[in-house]
């Protein structure tokens, strides 16, 4: 394995308009993506040619069976646990008149535990998303990723 990487997959709603009107309606594109800091970093790893894996946690819902197969088809391994209790991670991101706008929803990725990762994270590089130390629930998963990251390079916030 050339990149694990570990931490968010989450799907991006990304709106594109020329100006919002609060309390109205515009017309837009609205367009779906699989994002997050380590599915994004995957796969463009794997984009590249690398071998990639990604470990991270999702919702057992139709968007966390849409981000598993889209990594997938991409070229990434996707080593996802589905969470019973929270939904997918999502993230809003609207873009208008030359400015951009983010909401974050972390949902089942905010509740990643040092269970849901395997015993040693051998590769060529590890990327350890450095949200998983900023968000209490996932902050033991993110320590234990890095203690157990067998790699030539780690990424560490």
């Amino acid at each position: 394995m050339d990149l694990i990487c570990v931490g968010d997959v989450m799907l991006d709603v990304r709106v594109d308009a020329g100006e919002l009107a609060r309390g109205g309606d515009v017309h837009g594109r609205v367009g779906l993506q699989a994002g997050g800091t380590s599915a994004n970093a995957a796969v463009w790893a794997a984009a590249s040619g690398a071998r990639t894996r990604v470990h991270g946690r999702v919702g057992a819902d139709l968007v966390g069976r849409l981000l598993r197969t889209e990594l997938e088809v991409r070229g990434v391994e996707a080593v996802l646990v589905d969470d019973p209790d929270e939904p997918s991670g999502t993230m809003l991101v609207v873009f208008e008149a030359g400015e951009r706008s983010m909401v974050a929803d972390r949902g089942a990725n905010a509740r990643l535990v040092a269970g849901d990762l395997p015993p040693v994270l051998e590769a060529g590089a590890v990327l350890v998303s450095g949200y998983l130390l900023l968000q209490e629930g996932a902050r033991e998963a993110g320590r234990e990723a890095l203690r157990v990251a067998a790699a030539d390079r780690t990424s560490r916030p």
